[in-house]
C-alpha cells in the first residue's frame, strides 16, 4: 500500500507551483543523500537567479523564524519515507522503535510547518524528488541543465 503524502503524489491541477520571485528555505530530514540533494537545490535555486537567497534548515524553529522574516519566501520540506529509515536502522542494527519515533517526531514537526505555510510550501519525499527531479525543480518554479550527483544507493539513515 502506497502510503505517500508528497507533492507528487497528491498534487491536482488546482494546486499552484511555488512563486517564482523569493528567498527559498530548505528543510530535509538530516540524512546523507539529503544532505546532497539539499547543496544540489542551493547551488540550482542561487545560479538560477531565482532565488535572492537560500536557506537550509535543520528544524522546524528555524523554519518558522525565517518564515517570520522572510515573507515571501517559500519552503521546500523533504521527508524520508519511514521504510527506508526503518530498513536501515535494521541493517545498521540500530534500536528499530527509537528510530522510528524519532523518525515521527520529525515528521510531526515537519508536518506542522507545511500545514501553517500550505501557501508557501511543498512537500517531497526524497526518493520522489530525485527521481522526478525536473518535475519537482519545476513545482519548486527551478531549472537546471546539471544532473544532480550521484546518490548513494539505498542509504537513507537519520542522522
Amino acid at each position: 500500500m502506497h502510503s505517500c503524502y508528497c507533492t507528487f503524489c497528491h498534487f491536482s491541477e488546482r494546486e499552484r507551483v511555488m512563486p517564482n520571485e523569493s528567498d527559498l528555505i530548505i528543510w530535509a530530514m538530516s540524512t546523507p543523500d539529503n544532505e546532497a540533494l539539499c547543496a544540489y537545490l542551493q547551488t540550482v535555486a542561487e545560479g538560477a537567479g531565482t532565488a535572492s537567497h537560500v536557506k537550509i534548515c535543520r528544524d522546524a524553529a528555524t523554519v518558522q523564524a525565517a518564515l517570520k522574516t522572510q515573507d515571501t519566501a517559500r519552503v521546500c520540506l523533504v521527508y524520508v519515507a519511514p521504510e527506508l529509515i526503518l530498513g536501515q536502522a535494521l541493517q545498521d542494527e540500530q534500536d528499530a522503535a527509537r528510530v522510528l519515533s524519532d523518525w515521527a517526531d520529525a515528521a510531526r514537526a515537519m508536518l506542522s510547518v507545511h500545514r501553517q505555510n500550505r501557501r508557501r510550501s511543498l512537500l517531497f519525499e526524497a526518493t520522489h524528488l530525485r527521481r522526478y527531479l525536473n518535475v519537482g525543480l519545476t513545482r519548486i518554479r527551478l531549472q537546471s541543465r546539471d544532473p544532480m550527483p550521484d546518490m548513494p544507493a539505498g542509504r537513507q539513515t537519520a542522522a
